[in-house]
């Protein structure tokens, strides 16, 4: 789904001029990646630009791909930066690159509450507009796609994969943590039990924030389901 300038336009944007397709699959060739559709069909449409209204801007597609670089935090599931608030520059939105994340909108944060915010680029544009002025805008502070009360089919795959990943994670606890804290933001409470009671003991990893979770909800079901909970990773 390819976003229309228009709809680039509708969130208060002044675009930037596009990208071409070349100099675009330069940049994900650099990055050791195929060409991801719905990046590449965004900066073929504008190369970034600024929201004013929110105090916040789209990356250029060199200044994402340097951003990228320039992390200090990973994970084994990739993404490349994509929008920011200026005022909050080190929790960057960023588009997931492969696995079960491909083509999500999400905020990745350095410390915790990283959260999946759309499940594509055009509905985080949407959401984006629905939004007030503020030129001090946080992203962190307020409401997208997600989380929502029912997951389609879809979105219940997704997050049974995010959940699967906490515990093949190859890097350390911290890194299988964040992947869990993207797969807890998709959802409230009032579906969170029902989609973890049937997974696996080992992808229901203990990760603090479940167990957190669970035990907030404090019904008698969450309760059962937090004491199975597996041990942390080590």
């Amino acid at each position: 789904m390819q976003p229309s300038i228009e709809l680039i336009e509708s969130v208060g944007c002044k675009p930037r001029k596009p990208t071409s397709t070349k100099a675009a699959q330069r940049y994900f060739d650099d990055m050791g990646i195929a060409s991801v559709k719905p990046l590449a069909r965004f900066y073929e449409t504008c190369n970034g630009g600024k929201v004013k209204r929110l105090g916040c801007r789209f990356y250029p597609l060199s200044e994402a791909v340097f951003t990228w670089s320039a992390f200090d935090f990973t994970m084994d599931l990739r993404f490349l930066p994509f929008f920011v608030s200026e005022n909050n520059e080190s929790d960057p939105v960023v588009v997931g690159i492969d696995g079960p994340i491909r083509g999500l909108v999400f905020q990745m944060c350095h410390d915790n509450n990283s959260r999946i915010l759309a499940p594509n680029i055009p509905a985080f544009l949407r959401s984006l507009k629905s939004q007030d002025d503020d030129i001090y805008f946080a992203i962190e502070d307020n409401s997208f796609v997600y989380p929502k009360n029912a997951l389609t089919k879809a979105e219940e795959t997704t997050f049974a994969k995010l959940m699967a990943r906490t515990h093949e994670n190859q890097y350390h606890d911290s890194e299988a943590s964040r992947i869990t804290e993207l797969a807890l933001s998709m959802v409230n409470d009032s579906q969170l039990v029902d989609l973890l009671d049937p997974l696996p003991r080992e992808d229901r990893n203990s990760q603090f924030y479940l167990k957190r979770r669970l035990d907030a909800i404090g019904s008698k079901k969450a309760k059962a389901l937090a004491k199975k909970v597996s041990p942390a990773l080590k």
